[in-house]
């Protein structure tokens, strides 16, 4: 689905869970430094489950859309009639969903009576982030449309920056959220 529809869909995931973590961490952080009661801790704890149970969700939905389109590859990846791959910008969407879910169903399943290691949940959150990262880059890489009324050496300088940018933010917010402030995490 690489048009309007699905960069838009896209967008709107990474956008309502940037604007609930926005709110999220910030309130998380103040129930730490304020000694909040265990009532309060219950309720990020309930958000949290929500969270990954809503992430795992639209990820499915993401698949699912991203396989089923009228013009999509319907779970055919390679045509024996053709000898060729079909539609693999669609299956590379489906793998960054696929990472995403699989980050939902581990935030939901480290608040079940399952003993998880620590940070599992955020390293599939930093797995789902790499890929989304990765995918991003190899189709930058193989854009092969000129871009009208920009000049070239201007869109290969723009598209590098915008590349580092966003690898850059990925890795910082690895970083983030896997240090460890004593025997406690910082979200």
């Amino acid at each position: 689905m690489s048009s309007f529809k699905g960069n838009a869909l896209r967008g709107t995931f990474f956008l309502v869970f940037g604007l609930g973590w926005s709110v999220k961490y910030p309130l998380k952080y103040l129930s730490r430094t304020l000694n909040a009661d265990s009532q309060a801790s219950r309720w990020i704890q309930k958000l949290d489950i929500l969270e990954g149970a809503a992430k795992a969700f639209l990820a499915v939905a993401g698949m699912l859309a991203e396989q089923f389109v009228p013009d999509g590859p319907h779970m055919g990846l390679y045509s024996g009639e053709t000898y060729s791959w079909e539609k693999l910008t669609n299956w590379q969407y489906t793998t960054m969903y696929l990472f995403y879910g699989l980050s939902g169903i581990v935030d939901v399943l480290s608040y079940s009576p399952l003993k998880l290691s620590l940070g599992l949940d955020r390293l599939l959150l930093s797995v789902a982030m790499f890929t989304e990262v990765l995918i991003t880059r190899i189709q930058q890489g193989n854009e092969t449309v000129p871009r009208p009324f920009v000049f070239d050496g201007a869109t290969s300088q723009l598209g590098h920056v915008m590349r580092t940018t966003k690898a850059a933010i990925a890795m910082v917010y690895v970083h983030y959220v896997t240090a460890k402030e004593g025997n406690q995490t910082l979200l």
